[in-house]
C-alpha cells in the first residue's frame, strides 16, 4: 500500500507540474530557473512570508542544476519529486504513529485506511507535490500530531518535545499552525504530570527562540516574518472576505 502510494506521488510529480493556486506561481518565479535564482532577491522581496520555503526550493533546484538538470521545467519536476516523496514519507509515519494507543486489531485496520487515504485520496497526491507553503508545512504538522499520539500512548516526554519541535517548524512556515500548541498543553495537563507540562513549556520557549533566529539572520529582526504576517492580516483580512481579523 505504501509503495503504491509513493509511486503515485512520484508519477504526479513527474507528469503534472500544474499550478494549484496563484501562490504556487509566485513562488516558482523566485526559484526558477535555478540559473538565475538569487537568494538575496528572495529575502528582500518575500514580503510577509518566511524566506525559508523559497530558499529550500532554491537549494533543491540548484542541486538539480549541479548534476546537469538545466531546463526550468525539469528542475521543477525534481523539486516536486523531492517535496512530494518527503511529504509522503513524513505523513505516512505520522499516520502510523497516530494509532499506537489502539488495540492490535483496530490499530492495524486504521493504519491501512490512513495509508490508503494518504496515497490514493484524489487531491492528496496533487496537493502534497506542490511547492506552496501549505504543502511544505503540512508534513511537519502531521509529524507533530503523530508524535503527540506517541506521547499519549507511551507517556515519553521525548515524544512531546519532538512534537513541539515539529509544530514549531510548521508554524514557522505557516503561522496558523501554531494554534495547535493548545492541544499539546491539554495532552500534558490531561495526563496530570506536572513534570511533563514543565518540559512542554520549556520546549515551547526554546522553540520560540530558535524559530526566530532565521529571521534575525536573514532579515535583521527577530521573528520579522511573523510580525509582518500578523500585522498584514489584522489590517487587510477583510480584503479576502474574512472579517473581523480574528
Amino acid at each position: 500500500m505504501a509503495i503504491a502510494g509513493a509511486a503515485l506521488y512520484l508519477l504526479v510529480a513527474l507528469t503534472n507540474p500544474g499550478i494549484v493556486a496563484v501562490d504556487d506561481f509566485r513562488l516558482m518565479e523566485r526559484f526558477l530557473p535555478a540559473q538565475r535564482a538569487s537568494t538575496s532577491e528572495i529575502i528582500e522581496g518575500i514580503g510577509i512570508r518566511s524566506p525559508l520555503v523559497p530558499l529550500l526550493h532554491v537549494g533543491i533546484t540548484r542541486a538539480a542544476l549541479a548534476v546537469g538538470v538545466e531546463h526550468p521545467l525539469a528542475q521543477l519536476h525534481v523539486d516536486l519529486v523531492v517535496v512530494g516523496l518527503a511529504s509522503f514519507a513524513a505523513m505516512l509515519w505520522a499516520a502510523l504513529a497516530s494509532f499506537e494507543a489502539y488495540d492490535a486489531a483496530p490499530r492495524e485496520r486504521h493504519r491501512v485506511v490512513a495509508a490508503a487515504l494518504l496515497g490514493f485520496y484524489f487531491i492528496a497526491a496533487l496537493f502534497f507535490t506542490r511547492p506552496m507553503v501549505e504543502a511544505v508545512a503540512a508534513p511537519f504538522l502531521a509529524l507533530s500530531a503523530g508524535l503527540a499520539c506517541r506521547y499519549w500512548a507511551r507517556g515519553t516526554p521525548s515524544a512531546l518535545v519532538l512534537s513541539v519541535a515539529a509544530l514549531a517548524v510548521a508554524a514557522m512556515i505557516r503561522p496558523q499552525a501554531g494554534v495547535c500548541a493548545i492541544v499539546l498543553v491539554l495532552l500534558a495537563a490531561w495526563r496530570r504530570r506536572p513534570r511533563d507540562l514543565a518540559i512542554l513549556i520549556a520546549a515551547g520557549l526554546v522553540a520560540t527562540a530558535l524559530t526566530g533566529l532565521p529571521d534575525l539572520v536573514l532579515r535583521g529582526r527577530f521573528h520579522e516574518s511573523l510580525r509582518l504576517y500578523v500585522a498584514f492580516n489584522v489590517a487587510q483580512s477583510s480584503r479576502f472576505g474574512v472579517g473581523p481579523w480574528y
